[in-house]
C-alpha cells in the first residue's frame, strides 16, 4: 500500500460538532442584531437543537424563526450564511492525529476526499489543522455535484495526483450509501469506520458494490488491516 485517502465529516471528526458550532453562531448573531428578541444565546442554541432532533436539518432555521415570529424570506439567506462562513470550533476524534503521523512516518501519502460546500470543507480542514499532514484534498464540489461520491471521478483523481495505482490504496469513510462504490468500481481496497457515536443507518438489502471491503470500530485498528494487506500480498 501506498496512499490512505479519508473520508472528513464523521470519520475523522463528528459531524455533530460543526452544526452545533454554526448553531451557536447563529444564536450569537441573533441575539446582537436582534435586540427585541426577549432571550439569550443559550436558548436559541437549545432552540436549534431540539429542532434539529425533531425535524432533521432540513429546516432548522425555518422552525427557529417562526418560534420568534421573524420574517423567514428576510433571514433564512442570511443565517444560512453565517452558518456556512463562521470559523468551526471542532476537534478530531481521539487520536487521528497521531495515526496520520504513524501512516506518514512508515511512507504512507495521505489525503481527503469530501463532499459538501467546497468552502466550508477547506475551513472545515483549516480549523482541524490537518493541511500539513495531507498530500491531496479532493472536495467534489469545485469537480462538480456530479462528480460527488459515489462518483469514483474524486478517487481516480486524487490517485492520478499521488500517481498511485488504486491497488495501492485505501479508503477510510463512514457512509455506505456514498463512500466506498466509486472506490470499491476502480479497485481501490476500502475500509468502513463505525464510530460509536454515529448512528449507522443501514438497510437489510445493500447491494455490495456499496459495502467496504472491511470494517473496523476505531481508527486505530486500520493498521491491522493494513498488515493483512501486506501479507495478503505477499502469499
Amino acid at each position: 500500500m501506498k496512499a490512505i485517502l479519508f473520508d472528513l465529516d464523521d470519520t475523522l471528526y463528528p459531524e455533530i460538532t460543526f452544526v452545533k458550532s454554526g448553531f451557536k453562531a447563529v444564536a450569537a448573531y441573533l441575539c446582537q442584531h436582534c435586540q427585541h428578541l426577549d432571550c439569550n444565546e443559550q436558548y436559541l442554541f437549545d432552540k436549534l437543537l431540539l429542532y434539529l432532533q425533531s425535524y432533521g436539518r432540513g429546516k432548522t432555521f425555518d422552525y427557529l424563526l417562526r418560534d420568534l415570529d421573524l420574517s423567514i424570506d428576510h433571514y433564512i439567506p442570511l443565517l444560512i450564511y453565517i452558518y456556512r462562513t463562521h470559523v468551526p470550533e471542532i476537534k478530531l476524534y481521539p487520536n487521528v492525529v497521531s495515526i496520520l503521523q504513524n501512516l506518514k512516518h512508515k511512507g504512507f501519502s495521505i489525503g481527503i476526499i469530501t463532499d459538501g460546500m467546497a468552502s466550508v470543507q477547506r475551513r472545515k480542514i483549516e480549523a482541524l489543522k490537518l493541511e500539513k499532514l495531507l498530500d491531496v484534498v479532493i472536495c467534489t464540489d469545485e469537480i462538480g455535484r456530479h462528480y460527488w461520491k459515489p462518483s469514483p471521478i474524486p478517487y481516480k483523481i486524487a490517485l492520478d495526483y499521488l500517481n498511485i495505482k488504486p491497488v495501492e490504496a485505501v479508503y477510510v469513510g463512514n457512509d455506505i450509501t456514498k463512500d466506498f462504490a466509486g472506490a470499491n468500481a476502480i479497485n481501490m481496497h476500502t475500509i468502513q469506520v463505525k464510530h460509536a457515536d454515529i448512528m449507522v443507518q443501514e438497510g437489510e438489502k445493500i447491494n455490495e458494490a456499496f459495502k467496504a471491503k472491511h470494517v473496523i470500530h476505531e481508527l486505530q485498528e486500520i493498521f491491522e488491516i493494513l498488515d493483512r494487506l501486506h501479507l495478503d500480498k505477499q502469499n
